[in-house]
Order: C-alpha cells, then structure tokens, then sequence
C-alpha cells in the first residue's frame, strides 16, 4: 500500500467528489467524465468535482467546461505531492480509464476510508471493488451506467454507508504487514524446494 500509516492527512472542508491520474483523455476519459458528471445528482445538487493531475489536455479539458458552464463545478487542481487530504475528504471517488493497471488509486482511496466507482475494466478494478460492498464496479466503458452509479452513491445513502464502512477493511490485504507476510510464506515455501 502506498499510502504510509504514519502519514498525518489533515481533512479538507467541503462535499465533492475526487478524481485523480494524468490529465490523458485517451486512457483516463477526464473528457467523457466530466460530461457524465455533469448530469448527475450531485452536480444538480451542488456538490462539484474536483480533477487532480496534469496532462496535455489541460486546455482541451478547460474548455469543455467552459463551454457546459461548469467553471463553478469541475475543478482541475493540477498535480499535488499529497493527493491524500483531497481525497480522504471527498464523499467518493471516480476512476473512468479505459485502461488500468492495478489500481493503486483506488486502493488509496479505499485505505482512506473512500469508497470508489470504476469502470470494471480488463485488469485492475474488479480484484479491488467489491460491488456494492466497498464501492460501484460499472460495465466498462457504459458512460450511462456510470453516471447512473454517480446518483446511486450519492442518493443511496444506506449503499453509501454500506461501501464506506468496508471500505477500509477491505484492502487489508495490502497492508505493508500482510504483504510482508506473503513474501515470507513464498519465500521459505521456495527455499524448501
């Protein structure tokens, strides 16, 4: 995990809701994101969004929201050493890349006590979110059904608490302890051989 237990993150005040990666519309879709969000619940309830990262398509990006009126709700907060107090404050987070690693951000967020909606891409996503027990998995690439899930999360209140309360729990598994635990067993399981 990457986040260090002994980190302090000193909260932000405010409901929003987070996003984080490089500003690349290719692989993390900010464009088609901030699109969906814009017919959510919660930009109707003005509860914005905030984008950390910076990329080449800043500009591209700023124009899309200006040209949907959205300069009072989408905010692109560029890239930050400490994107943690961002998103330990946030009400949940966003991850819609059409391609995914592992996931680290989510992981993050999770171990933040966050809980994340992602698309359930090829690799990544569905071994971290438990739908509907830590977060919203969503058919990959269907920018209806996540918009759907952003209005779920946000007016669900019992499915929030719900994903909130396991949140932390549920990547216990890779806390610095128990991958620790995991090479020593592969380790010595090796040896023996």
């Amino acid at each position: 995990m990457i986040l260090k237990s002994k980190e302090r993150i000193q909260p932000l005040d405010g409901k929003y809701i987070v996003a984080v990666g490089r500003l690349k519309n290719e692989v993390k879709q900010f464009d088609k994101l901030i699109l969906a969000y814009k017919d959510s619940l919660p930009a109707k309830n003005g509860i914005p969004l905030f984008i950390l990262g910076r990329g080449k398509d800043k500009e591209m990006l700023e124009g899309i929201i200006l040209k949907n009126n959205l300069s009072n709700m989408v905010k692109l907060l560029g890239f930050k050493n400490n994107p943690y107090p961002y998103i330990k404050s946030s009400q949940f987070l966003l991850l819609s890349s059409k391609l995914e690693g592992f996931g680290i951000v989510l992981i993050e967020a999770l171990a933040l006590g966050v809980p994340v909606i992602s698309f359930d891409c090829k690799v990544g996503p569905s071994e971290i979110i438990q739908n509907k027990k830590n977060g919203i998995l969503v058919k990959d690439q269907d920018f209806i059904a996540l918009k759907r899930a952003i209005d779920n999360m946000y007016s669900d209140k019992e499915l929030y608490a719900i994903c909130k309360e396991n949140s932390k729990s549920s990547v216990g598994k890779y806390s610095d302890k128990e991958v620790l635990k995991t090479w020593v067993k592969l380790l010595n399981s090796s040896s023996k051989k």
